[in-house]
């Protein structure tokens, strides 16, 4: 029998391996519960009258680096035998986009999608759960009134409270709907501010700055390290028939200006695509971001998104500090992305 995600916690906090917080065993207590109703399944008799208890939906909040990705993941790697599935969001509302387009013709598509993820799963995970357009919005509403109030348990991890999903955008009045449901059928688990763990990495740095000639002579040297010096030097890759133009492209490795990732119009299928394709980033001349470049504000918040869900290490050039690289209004998200970066540049 394997550690439950509580017992493995408190085992690496005696071992010196993890530090204590409150926060964070709270929570895997209050999830401990559950994993055990999953990890040993209803008995033929329960099955037969229906008895057992409705499995909880748990929503994860809090600030960034607080441990709500690792709890969750922590949580579904632990758990045998059960039918299960773990998405970034962003890969979610892509499977969603497919899964639409083989239902054409028949009425009410997203109630199918989400009466088949019912009978599928036993246990949905959800990394990033947010909403940024009126479409993504209407699509979470139709799914979650199905799928909330069936016999599966959904976690979510989210920097953002319930109420505050969708703060500011177009016809938020017809989310608000799907905010109820969210606050009648899921239970939020807030780790709160503290410490952001991720900070915690004492590794050799690959975040260069300024942009001049030792920069530039760190990402060759970078490039060369992870390439074993058999670069092939390519003009662009595609990424969804979109050509990335690249200033370098080895097996598992890139090389690529910030121009073409972000101020390119990119989407996160792009992203997701190119994350399948490479271990390491190494991202040139980022200039410092502010509230005029703010659609390549939110591509670079998109991008890093993905790629820190599938581990890519990233090495950059940058004209400033991490901590100055982005002044303007969207501090919020971007506060996340300066944790994972810093993760991602760390190794």
């Amino acid at each position: 029998m394997p550690q439950s995600p509580l017992q493995h916690y408190l085992q690496q906090v005696q071992q010196g391996h993890f530090l204590p917080d409150s926060r964070q065993q709270q929570t895997l207590e209050t999830l401990e519960p559950s994993f055990q109703q999953l990890q040993n399944p209803p008995s033929p008799w329960q099955q037969l009258f229906k008895t057992a208890p409705k499995l909880p939906h748990m929503y994860l909040v809090g600030d960034v680096g607080r441990g709500k990705t690792w709890i969750m993941d922590n949580f579904y790697q632990r758990l045998t035998h059960v039918p299960k599935q773990r998405w970034h969001f962003y890969a979610f509302m892509q499977h969603i986009q497919i899964q639409l387009q083989q239902q054409q013709g028949h009425s009410n598509p997203l109630a199918r999608i989400a009466a088949e993820l019912a009978e599928d799963y036993r246990l949905i995970c959800l990394d990033e759960f947010f909403i940024n357009h009126i479409k993504e919005a209407m699509i979470i509403r139709r799914l979650w009134e199905v799928l909330l109030p069936q016999n599966l348990m959904l976690i979510t991890t989210s920097n953002c409270l319930p109420q505050n999903l969708y703060l500011d955008g177009v016809q938020r009045r017809q989310f608000l709907p799907t905010i109820a449901l969210i606050q009648q059928h899921m239970q939020v688990l807030d780790l709160g501010a503290g410490q952001d763990f991720r900070r915690l990495k004492h590794a050799a740095s690959h975040y260069y700055y300024p942009l001049n000639e030792n920069s530039s002579a760190a990402l060759a040297q970078g490039f060369s390290r992870c390439s074993a010096k058999q670069g092939i030097q390519v003009q662009s890759l595609s990424l969804n028939a979109r050509a990335l133009p690249v200033i370098a492209y080895a097996k598992g490795c890139v090389w690529v200006e910030f121009a073409q990732l972000c101020r390119a119009p990119h989407s996160e299928l792009d992203y997701l695509s190119l994350a399948t394709m490479i271990d390491v980033l190494i991202l040139a001349n980022i200039p410092q971001l502010s509230d005029a470049e703010n659609d390549q504000v939110r591509r670079f918040i998109s991008l890093i998104d993905i790629l820190y869900d599938q581990q890519i290490r990233l090495q950059i050039s940058a004209a400033v500090t991490l901590e100055d690289l982005y002044v303007g209004k969207m501090q919020a998200d971007f506060t996340r992305t300066k944790s994972r970066l810093y993760a991602m540049t760390h190794y």
